[in-house]
Formats: structure tokens, C-alpha cells, sequence
């Protein structure tokens, strides 16, 4: 009896560790990470910013140029009335690849003229359960020939996963990650004649989202990084 309890001591130790150890591991963002069965009939959560185009945004040029955002809090916080288009912004906080695969229906109904995707830093804990980011992989390539094998003409532009700051947790291991999902991503992008634009070009300083353009928490971006981005947003699409 006694060998018996100690047995059970030493299995309730054990558990305790790997919980403990489950727990330190844990390396999600501030934003609530998604679950793959997410209800996609429920759009209330999805911004359509055109209410400032029907109350006279003064910024919107006339043009045919309807434009379609989307990704995970970083686009959600998108000054979209800055871009002088017609801008339909679909970005989720919390959101991962696997919630812009089910929102594809969405997206590809705007019809738009551009399809900016900005996606992948909450993909990060997902991708424990997949060797090589499997997971993340496959849901860009869906998101690619969905759009292809669709009548519309759309055209997709896919940015980097932007880096976290040096002062956010385990930053090192977070961004290590980021670089090499962005290898895979862009290789993709090449294959699949997609633009690819690099955020961390623009952003990053070292390695780590530059402290100039954090908006405080080490993860989502002030005005001057959205300026820069606008700008960098408008160059591409005028180009194209």
C-alpha cells in the first residue's frame, strides 16, 4: 500500500511538471487565438469600413480601385480611411491562416481589384502540432488557388509576417519562427507569381519590430507605422 501511494505521488508530480511546462510554453499574443470551427456565417465582427464612404470620406478617389484587407489585429486596426480607396477590411483579432481559409468565401464575393493578406504571427502556437509549419503552409496555398480557380480577377498581395518587439515574451523564439514561415511563404508567393511585400523591411530594426513603430505592447503598430505602411500600400497598387 505504501509503494503504491508513492506511486501515485510521483505520477501526480509528473503531471503537475508537464503542466507547469505546457503552460510556460504558451506564447500566444495579447489577441484571443482562433479555433478552426469558427462560425463563419457570423460576420458581426468583420469591419466593412464603407460607412465613412457614404458619410463623405474625402479621402476615397472615384475610381475603380476596391480594395479588400485582411489578417489578424494588425490589419483590424487599419486606418482604412486613410487608403484612397474604396476599402473593405475583414481583419480579425486573434486571427490566424485558418480563419482567412474560411473567410475566403467573403472575400472573393467583394470582387475586389486587390486582396492585401497580412497573416501568420498567432499561426505560430498552432504550428506545435505540424512539422515544418504544415499547417500554415497549406492554408496560404489554399488561399492562392482558391483565388485562382475563382472567375474574378483579384489581384493577391501577401506580406511578411511582421516581427514582435525585442520587449515582448520570448521574443527571440517568436521571431526565429517568423523568419523561417516567411521563407516558405515568400517561396510560395514566387511560384504562384504573387507580389510578395516584406513588412520587416520596412518595420523592423535588428531584428525586432522597431520601438519607433510599436504602439506600446510590442505587437500591433503606432500611426507613424501605418502611415508608412499606407504609403508603401498605395506604391504597389498604383503600380500594378
Amino acid at each position: 500500500m505504501k509503494s503504491m501511494k508513492t506511486i501515485l505521488s510521483f505520477i501526480c508530480i509528473i503531471t503537475v511538471v508537464a503542466v507547469i511546462g505546457c503552460e510556460s510554453d504558451q506564447t500566444e499574443l495579447p489577441d484571443q487565438q482562433e479555433q478552426e470551427n469558427i462560425d463563419v456565417t457570423d460576420t458581426s465582427t468583420y469591419q466593412r469600413d464603407t460607412q465613412d464612404l457614404d458619410n463623405g470620406n474625402s479621402n476615397y478617389v472615384s475610381s475603380d480601385r476596391k480594395i479588400v484587407l485582411t489578417g489578424d489585429s494588425r490589419t483590424q486596426n487599419f486606418p482604412t480611411t486613410k487608403l484612397p480607396y474604396l476599402v473593405i477590411n475583414y481583419g480579425k483579432s486573434g486571427s490566424t491562416s485558418v480563419g482567412c481559409v474560411n473567410r475566403l468565401p467573403y472575400y472573393i464575393q467583394e470582387n475586389a481589384d486587390f486582396c492585401i493578406i497580412s497573416v501568420g504571427i498567432n499561426d505560430i502556437p498552432m504550428n506545435r502540432a505540424y512539422p515544418n509549419y504544415a499547417k500554415t503552409i497549406d492554408n496560404m496555398k489554399l488561399i492562392i488557388t482558391t483565388y485562382h480557380k475563382s472567375s474574378i480577377n483579384t489581384k493577391l498581395i501577401v506580406t511578411s509576417i511582421p516581427y514582435v518587439g525585442v520587449g515582448f515574451k520570448r521574443s527571440d523564439y517568436r521571431n526565429n519562427h517568423v523568419d523561417r514561415l516567411n521563407i516558405q511563404i515568400k517561396d510560395i508567393c514566387i511560384k504562384n507569381n504573387i507580389i510578395f511585400y516584406d513588412l520587416n523591411r520596412l518595420l523592423a530594426q535588428d531584428g525586432y519590430l522597431n520601438p519607433r513603430y510599436d504602439d506600446g505592447n510590442h505587437v500591433h503598430y503606432n500611426d507613424e507605422a501605418y502611415d508608412l505602411i499606407i504609403k508603401e500600400y498605395i506604391k504597389l497598387i498604383e503600380g500594378l
